[in-house]
């Protein structure tokens, strides 16, 4: 039998207990640096439009710990030729 495949230690999805404890931390990192949780939207406003990519980098990454990363909308267009009834 192969020795590929099953569990495997340290797979799978992370505890939600550490979730949360990543999320705690990634906001109380904000209001700590920033003030407040709008002042620190505020500054990823700011950042967007400013031409310093590398820094607004490291900061959407401690927003989507904070807030969940935003659902990906993906459109997809299928050409499905029509059925045609052949028994009536």
């Amino acid at each position: 039998m192969s020795e590929r495949g099953g569990a495997r230690p340290g797979a799978g999805r992370k505890p939600k207990d550490k979730e949360e404890k990543a999320k705690r931390l990634s906001i109380k990192a904000l209001v700590e640096t920033f003030g407040s949780e709008e002042e620190a939207f505020k500054h990823a406003a700011q950042k967007a439009q400013s031409d310093d990519k590398n820094s607004y980098q490291y900061f959407k990454i401690l927003i989507e710990y904070a807030y969940g990363k935003p659902k990906e909308k993906t459109e997809m267009e299928l050409n499905i030729p029509p059925i045609f009834n052949l028994y009536g």
